[in-house]
């Protein structure tokens, strides 16, 4: 059974969109670059709808959105957790310059420059 490749992308508000209470200045760049590459992009958080979209707007960055959501709490799927074998969770996000790596997504495929913490 395989399936198709979608052109989606979730980001979490607390700890990736915004670190140490500020905006992820490389993710949202990373973000507009997906957006322009014709992905759909979502932003969710755990704490709710309300409070991602409280977050977007007070950071500026709500237009780079398509969707904010909340995190789910139950997902119900007919491929159960199959599903994310094909979905690379990416915990490091992008990072230009001296010291950056080429990344690679589960499927083995070059992806993302990342950096270290």
């Amino acid at each position: 059974m395989s399936r198709p490749r979608n052109r989606a992308v979730f980001v979490d508000v607390d700890g990736t969109l915004v670190t140490q209470g500020r905006l992820d200045e490389n993710l949202a760049a990373w973000i507009g670059e997906r957006r322009g590459e014709g992905f759909e992009v979502n932003l969710w958080s755990a704490r709710g709808q309300a409070y991602a979209r409280a977050a977007a707007e007070r950071l500026g960055v709500a237009h780079l959105f398509d969707a904010i959501i909340s995190k789910p709490t139950e997902i119900v799927d007919d491929w159960g957790w199959r599903w994310t074998r094909h979905v690379p969770v990416v915990t490091r996000v992008p990072r230009r310059g001296k010291g950056a790596q080429l990344c690679r997504t589960k499927s083995g495929e070059p992806d993302l420059l990342c950096g270290t913490k």
